[in-house]
């Protein structure tokens, strides 16, 4: 658990240089909980050695129970103890829609400049500052896009 009183601790993605967090609302990602255990029940889980194989021979709606079941009181349970805290952390965040497409691209690095720096220029009053700052904004922006 995160300490409520905004300590901050360290978390095995402050040691990387760069991370990236592939996020998705939550009922988006149920959904595909669901569709995958429904799949793997007709595939995987026949192997009788396979942890799961005790779910194989449930019928669709039983199948479907266990499945929202193991959702809600252990992965979604995990995803906002343990996943969902670390999305402020990474540098880049792709966001994922129902049909597991890039909806869309937050790249840190533009937030911060944009936050602290063009924000800062501009607060200041300085028209020289602040066309700079942006200047530097509009760059990053297109060498992003070309990256792409």
């Amino acid at each position: 658990r995160l300490p409520k009183d905004g300590t901050a601790i360290p978390f095995v993605s402050d040691f990387f240089d760069f991370s990236i967090y592939i996020d998705a609302a939550p009922a988006v990602i149920e959904t595909w909980y669901v569709e995958r255990f429904m799949r793997l029940r007709a595939t995987a889980f026949r192997d009788p050695a396979a942890y799961f194989h005790r779910y194989a021979q449930l019928d669709d709606e039983q199948a479907r129970e266990q499945a929202l079941q193991i959702w809600h009181t252990i992965n979604l349970k995990n995803l906002e103890e343990n996943i969902l805290p670390t999305r402020q952390r990474a540098r880049l965040i792709l966001s994922k829609g129902t049909s597991h497409r890039i909806e869309s691209v937050a790249f840190r690095i533009l937030d911060d400049h944009v936050n602290h720096c063009v924000a800062g220029a501009l607060a200041s009053g300085d028209p020289a500052e602040a066309g700079a700052k942006s200047k530097e904004l509009l760059e990053a922006v297109h060498r992003f896009a070309r990256a792409r």
